[in-house]
């Protein structure tokens, strides 16, 4: 038997196990998400993990800006949306810096902390409620987790954010009930 049609047979009982694994899944559960609460209620396929890391790029003006959220655990579940899957984490304990913009002077960071945020990976948006916001001022151009002691311009807290991936490699963020400090700096 050649290489090729070794490989061929391997990657077409990988795809045989996946669509089985995939079908199992979708007869086998029941599925209620409220993504308003990120909460499951019924019983539902999903992942658990613990002391997440995500970190991604944006382009902007030729400036690589990144923005790093970090959770203490969250659940990963795949939901049944019409013919396709929606992939849903709900994360507790999460922190997030997002580089707003990079400049010869430093960058300017916005710093955000809640207890719980949903993210919904097909629209690549991120919910969270109760959270509070930072934007300050770094030295440099690499992005530092550490929690924001100085150069901090504006504090102050949200009933909700959103915030969402543009295809553009844009964001967006929408605060509701926002009430904030200005510090200067």
């Amino acid at each position: 038997m050649t290489p090729y049609r070794r490989a061929y047979r391997k990657i077409t009982l990988f795809l045989l196990t996946l669509g089985l694994a995939i079908a199992t899944f979708l007869l086998t559960c029941t599925h209620n998400f409220d993504v308003k609460t990120s909460s499951f209620s019924d019983s539902i396929a999903h992942t658990s993990l613990t002391k997440g890391v995500k970190s991604l790029w944006l382009n902007q003006d030729g400036k690589r800006l990144q923005t790093t959220v970090t959770s203490q655990s969250s659940t990963i579940a795949f939901l049944p949306r019409g013919s396709g899957l929606e992939v849903v984490e709900c994360m507790r304990g999460v922190t997030s810096w997002m580089q707003r913009k990079i400049t010869d002077e430093g960058q300017q960071v916005r710093y955000l902390k809640a207890d719980e945020a949903t993210f919904l990976y097909q629209s690549q948006k991120f919910l969270t409620q109760n959270v509070s916001l930072t934007l300050y001022n770094a030295p440099g151009i690499m992005l530092s987790l550490d929690t924001p002691t100085s150069g901090i311009m504006l504090k102050g807290v949200a009933s909700e954010l959103n915030f969402k991936l543009g295809s553009d490699q844009s964001s967006e963020i929408f605060a509701t009930d926002f009430r904030a400090e200005v510090t200067g700096s």
